[in-house]
């Protein structure tokens, strides 16, 4: 990205995001969830099954669009954000 817009986007793994989530929740714990950036619906999933067994208080602030106007997230993400919505408190 750049000042003219977004050139290309590489969502990260789902596996990754996950291990990161169970890094960091088996380690120094957790006391709230921040969600931002996610890359695929796959990956909304895989986060709701986890914040599903975590008490915590969940902000959801998604990225869906970059400030150049370039979409950083296609409908079926989109459409997964509602279960994230339901979790966030």
């Amino acid at each position: 990205q750049n000042t003219l817009g977004v050139q290309a986007v590489l969502p990260v793994p789902t596996e990754m995001v996950i291990a990161q989530i169970e890094s960091c929740v088996s380690d120094i714990g957790i006391d709230a969830v921040k969600i931002g950036m996610i890359g695929s619906a796959e990956t909304a999933h895989a986060v709701a099954d986890v914040l599903e067994t975590i008490d915590a208080p969940v902000v959801f602030d998604p990225v869906m669009v970059a400030t150049s106007g370039d979409v950083l997230a296609d409908a079926d993400t989109i459409a997964a954000f509602e279960r994230l919505m339901r979790i966030a408190t």
